[in-house]
């Protein structure tokens, strides 16, 4: 899916969704993968 269309209000609201939909053990994956949640989610606004 190509991001660029959505502006940063958009893509953070994107964000704030998904994760309060994920289950805990998913949010740990992210958090041991990235380093943190800030880190993560650095990485999702890049795509």
């Amino acid at each position: 899916m190509d991001f660029a269309i959505f502006d940063r209000k958009e893509i953070e609201e994107m964000f704030r969704q998904t994760y309060e939909r994920m289950p805990e053990k998913i949010r740990q994956l992210a958090v041991d993968e990235f380093g943190g949640v800030e880190e993560w989610k650095k990485h999702f606004w890049q795509l």
